[in-house]
């Protein structure tokens, strides 16, 4: 079970989440070629594009979960075009979407970076950043949908061969414009857009050659959209709160003394905790699906807690040996990968990776518990635990750590939300039954 599980859909859906973080980390290792500036300023995209990266996330474990049913619909009932239907209801509806991101983005993304960045040199790249990840939104809002699609189709392994080639052309290109053409920083996020451009079709091509899909009219996608945004809705605002709290959290990173060392440090952090984030993610939205395909409301209790442990020791096991790891290359990454020279700068990688060691076990514990109310449409239960640790917990504390300018109290927070969340989840467990039949 728990082998099935790992290489027919966690692993394939791992290949493609963590190959679009490893691009971005050839990005940031390239931008910290050009200077601490470059790569304070590579956090404003991440910070201030809100609006995509939020639907993105609110779509993505509702997604996976509505085609595989839909599939298993069609499986069931020979002849039944339901998994084709909702696949194109997708595609149309995301694309659309995309589209007006971008245009809103393009409108309202520029001026806010330049309201909220203070320091002139970060500030004139940080805009320039921004415009060119909006720009990207389209291929990288489409290429996340078909990989959803082809995950939900048992069709994943098409992704380990574009993941393979897209993260060596990243590299490759980012040298070719930045270095090259000489086109400087901004060359890294024209290699972005292109290899964005590129996936997206390719995954495309390879989705329409596996189902017939066919487009819909505008009332079609208006009740995909309505149906999804009712099973997505605690999702949605559970993300709303986690876009905020990152807009605020980059507030106060921005400003005060040392704030190029503080924003450097912050972006590198940011970035790398994104990347070691994709397993925790994959793990949650790969395991809901496998429950839906398991039958979870079927399940007894007794048969569930035995595939969340036999799947959880490997994963927390993982978690551990990614931290001493880190932990003990800690000193190479900085210096030969991230580029780090300033003492105050890598005090403040120093002390994450010290706390690192213990907040991605607890990352861990948290998406295998969640994996489960995902798989049960109890979207409401996260989305109330990840709001509560935001705004009680995480932020609170990131905002303290600022203002005092303590890394130790800056990094804890992410620990500490771990912690609050786990035990919101036990406590809730211990006293309500989640239904089985």
């Amino acid at each position: 079970m728990k082998w099935t599980f790992f290489l027919t859909i966690f692993m394939p859906m791992l290949v493609n989440f963590i190959t679009s973080k490893l691009i971005l980390q050839t990005d940031l290792i390239m931008l910290a070629k050009f200077g601490e500036s470059a790569v304070a300023a590579y956090s404003a995209p991440v910070s201030i594009m809100f609006l995509d990266t939020l639907i993105a996330l609110a779509l993505s474990p509702i997604i996976g979960v509505r085609i595989s049913e839909h599939i298993k619909r069609s499986q069931a009932n020979q002849g039944n075009l339901a998994g084709v239907d909702e696949i194109s209801k997708t595609i149309s509806s995301t694309l659309i979407i995309s589209i007006i991101l971008t245009a809103i983005g393009l409108a309202i993304y520029p001026t806010v970076t330049q309201f909220i960045v203070k320091d002139i040199a970060i500030k004139k790249l940080a805009v320039i950043f921004v415009v060119y990840m909006t720009i990207s939104i389209v291929p990288r809002f489409m290429q996340f949908v078909f990989g959803m699609c082809l995950h939900a189709l048992g069709r994943g392994k098409i992704i380990y061969l574009v993941s393979l080639i897209s993260l060596p052309a990243n590299y490759f290109l980012n040298h070719f414009f930045s270095v090259v053409l000489n086109v400087g920083p901004t060359g890294v996020y024209i290699s972005t857009l292109a290899v964005s451009c590129a996936t997206s079709g390719v995954l495309f091509l390879s989705l329409r050659d596996k189902i017939d899909l066919h487009y819909f009219s505008s009332q079609h996608i208006l009740t995909w959209l309505t149906n999804v945004f009712n099973n997505t809705k605690f999702e949605f605002i559970r993300l709303s709160s986690y876009r905020l709290v990152i807009f605020i959290t980059f507030i106060f990173i921005s400003g005060g003394a040392g704030v190029v060392n503080r924003l450097t440090a912050y972006s590198i952090v940011t970035e790398f905790m994104m990347l070691v984030s994709m397993p925790v993610i994959t793990l949650t939205r790969s395991l809901s699906i496998y429950l839906v395909q398991e039958n979870i409301d079927n399940m007894s209790t007794d048969c569930l807690k035995n595939v969340l442990m036999a799947i959880g020791r490997y994963a927390i096991f993982f978690s551990l040996f990614v931290g001493f790891i880190m932990y003990v290359a800690g000193d190479y990454v900085a210096i030969n990968l991230y580029h780090i020279s300033n003492p105050e700068t890598k005090q403040w990688w120093d002390i994450f990776l010290i706390t690192f060691v213990f907040i991605y076990p607890a990352l861990t514990i948290c998406g295998i518990l969640k994996a489960t109310f995902h798989a049960k449409k109890m979207f409401s239960i996260t989305s109330k635990v990840d709001l509560r640790s935001d705004w009680i917990v995480f932020t609170p504390i990131f905002v303290i750590g600022c203002l005092i300018n303590e890394p130790t109290v800056v990094w804890s927070s992410y620990l500490a939300s771990s912690i609050f969340i786990i035990s919101f989840i036990c406590k809730y467990l211990q006293t309500s039954v989640i239904k089985t039949v």
